[in-house]
């Protein structure tokens, strides 16, 4: 299994194990070189080493530093609260000299978490379950000073646990309660804190009951870890009958420093993890899940390195870099441009989102309609990505490419997003090796129009055009009164009143006769709807979740967008569609039922991606005519992408690539022609004709 990307939560690298020491006798040399070196062939790109006491968190901070992919936490574990009142100079002394190491470990990244901390009433040998109450609420102060999220500990001690937390729940920014291994009762109880991820490893996965608890884990909060040395998945677990990768190991006595050691942990088994995960849960896309998975830990341990909406050059000067920020590229011009031509080999990068938003001017002003995928899948763009640096640190932008409209979307407007619909497209844009025309030629086939029915849209409400606007009503379906309402008999005021008038009928029942009149004009209506493709909904579908922004992008490469992080991802200064009643024209062929959609979880594929739950943000890709940059253009209206985590392109995979499947031009009808001339889209009834005297 290939292209798999982790994040390991949890790994005790500072253990005598991989310094070849097991039980204070030495085995081997030292191997945490080859450890990692397994690890990184496995797609674990990032590891959080666990500390679980002052002297720990700095050895841990240490290790840290000697290797990019290396981070850690600072905290102290259940187990050892006793140092707090041990500390020469008393606890409060000790937990300042935690909070400075804090603060040294954050300056330069590598501290990415306080932990580990919580309760152990299973191990109170090791230190009282008062002690251990008292200096766990005590280490919530130092998630307050540090605004980092915490690495959590909970064995048999839920209730207890469960107070702490909500009593401090204010103090920290969120979480993980890791290697979890309670109840589902437990499991309910931790989700209903909304800051709170559940992370699961071997240890999480040793029985059927187990199993049964980690399928309930929603995805959105699902985080994954080795612990190793420890919580390897055995045999006699129950979780083993899923693992599929294996791999060769030797006994500690007869140590091979390329293959692993009988019975010790290593990061790479997190792909263990994940299969057995995926196994229980009965998913298909391992892909998929690694991918949510990935994006849920970069949410909570790394929001830093998140990507924003709005290229901003690594080669830009500008104190304030708003000037550069490019949200859209033309495809048929980004191997030029040299903004974009030097991202191409190496930068290219997969925007996930639920959908994106369009305007089509009307009579009575701006209706905005909601683009997006039948069910929940959600749309992937093809894009780019870079790194400006600062003296506050490094800015993380991506930017979205365009391409000529399809046919079924050019009613609405000239360009889209381009979509890359299938896997072989998806992976083609990621491994195509680009060197000089040969290479350009070779992506642009993967960036033209998608024209699939799938495609669909709806008008929305006209509130969304205003950059405040939170709601779930921000994708719902916008159900437009329809004319034959108008028409309808008003039932009878009283019981005597509709007998009457039933009397005077001609033989139908009363329902029948009181509708009759009505229901033909109802049927021509439906007839020639019908023919134009309107499908008739009997609500307004279920809602999506609330959109993290809302923007819109009328035009250029450059605009004003100021992102802030769980609101709003931009902000646009140019005037919004403004607010109007909606008028009763129908909906443009393309229009679908929504009832089954649900806004999914947004991620950028490379640099990675924020939601403050994991939510996608929808938006509007626009028209983009090239920004010049080196002269100060009008400022634009922007788009509105989905929560965002960007995979690294490029590299020495080669593919053919599938192309996308284009719009070939065809000769409008006369019908169709004469709807474009009149402002309506192609197939939408002129239904006044009906209503003319004659």
């Amino acid at each position: 299994m290939t292209g798999l990307r982790f994040i390991d939560i949890g790994a005790n690298l500072l253990d005598g194990m991989f310094k070849g020491r097991y039980n204070d006798k030495e085995y081997h040399a030292p191997d945490l070189h080859q450890v990692l070196d397994r690890a990184l062939s496995a797609g674990v790109d990032k590891l959080i080493i666990t500390a679980g006491s002052l002297a720990e968190a700095r050895a841990a901070l240490d290790l840290a530093r000697t290797h990019e992919s290396l981070f850690c936490t600072v905290g102290v574990h259940p187990t050892r609260c006793g140092e707090f009142e041990a500390h020469p100079e008393g606890p409060d002394a000790y937990l300042q000299a935690l909070l400075a190491l804090i603060e040294e470990g954050q300056r330069d990244g590598k501290v990415v978490a306080v932990g580990e901390c919580g309760l152990d009433y299973d191990r109170l040998h090791f230190c009282p379950a008062g002690t251990q109450r008292q200096f766990f609420k005590r280490q919530f102060a130092l998630a307050q000073a540090s605004k980092l999220p915490m690495f959590l500990h909970l064995r048999g001690a839920a209730q207890d646990f469960l107070e702490d937390v909500r009593e401090h729940q204010d103090d920290f920014v969120g979480g993980v309660v890791h290697s979890f291994d309670g109840t589902e009762e437990e499991l309910q109880r931790i989700l209903q804190i909304e800051k709170l991820c559940i992370g699961i490893n071997g240890c999480s996965l040793k029985t059927e009951e187990n199993l049964a608890v980690v399928a309930q884990v929603p995805l959105t909060r699902l985080l994954l870890e080795t612990d190793c040395p420890w919580c390897e998945i055995r045999p006699s677990h129950a979780g083993s009958r899923f693992v599929k990768t294996r791999w060769e190991a030797k006994d500690k006595k007869k140590h091979d420093p390329g293959k692993p050691v009988k019975g010790r942990n290593e990061p790479c088994c997190i792909l263990q993890v994940l299969e057995v995960v995926a196994g229980q849960r009965g998913s298909e896309d391992v892909q998929g899940l690694a991918e949510q998975v990935y994006c849920n830990t970069f949410r909570v341990f790394f929001p830093g390195e998140l990507q924003q909406w709005g290229l901003v050059p690594s080669f830009s000067k500008d104190a304030k870099p708003d000037y550069w920020k490019m949200f859209n590229a033309r495809s048929e011009s980004v191997a030029e441009k040299p903004a974009f031509r030097r991202l191409l080999p190496s930068k290219r990068c997969l925007v996930l989102v639920d959908g994106f938003y369009e305007w089509k001017k009307e009579k009575d002003g701006k209706q905005p309609y909601y683009i997006h995928l039948q069910g929940d899948e959600p749309l992937v763009f093809a894009g780019l990505f870079d790194a400006w640096h600062s003296p506050e640190g490094p800015l993380h932008t991506y930017t979205i490419l365009t391409t000529d409209s399809s046919k079924r979307l050019s009613w609405l407007h000239d360009r889209m997003p381009v979509l890359l619909r299938d896997k072989a497209a998806q992976q083609a844009w990621l491994g195509i090796e680009d060197k000089g025309a040969k290479g350009a030629t070779g992506l642009q086939k993967l960036l033209g129009p998608y024209d699939g029915e799938d495609l669909v849209w709806h008008p929305v409400t006209r509130s969304m055009s205003s950059i405040s606007f939170q709601s779930p009503e921000a994708s719902k379906e916008l159900v437009k009164p329809s004319v034959s309402s108008f028409f309808l008999k008003k039932p009878a005021s009283s019981p005597a009143k509709a007998a009457k008038e039933s009397s005077m009928g001609t033989g139908m029942a009363p329902a029948a006769a009181a509708a009759g009149a009505p229901a033909a004009v109802v049927g021509v209506k439906r007839e020639r709807e019908e023919e134009a493709g309107v499908v008739h909904t009997n609500g307004a579908g279920k809602a999506g979740k609330a959109a993290a922004g809302s923007v819109s992008s009328r035009g250029g490469e450059a605009g004003d967008v100021k992102q802030e992080e769980g609101a709003q991802l931009g902000s646009s200064k140019a005037e919004a569609p403004p607010t109007a009643v909606n008028s009763d024209e129908q909906p443009p062929p393309g229009h679908k039922d929504q009832r089954d959609s649900v806004v999914a979880a947004g991620v950028m594929a490379g640099a990675p991606a924020n939601s403050a739950d994991s939510q996608g943000v929808v938006g509007n890709i626009g028209s983009d005519a090239e920004a010049d940059l080196g002269s100060k253009g009008p400022r634009e209206e922007g788009s509105e992408p989905a929560s965002k985590v960007a995979r690294r392109g490029g590299g020495s995979a080669h593919s053919s690539g599938a192309s996308r499947p284009g719009a070939s031009p065809t000769k409008k009808s006369p019908a169709a022609a004469g709807a474009a001339r009149k402002g309506r889209p192609p197939g939408q009834q002129d239904i006044s004709k009906f209503f003319k005297r004659g």
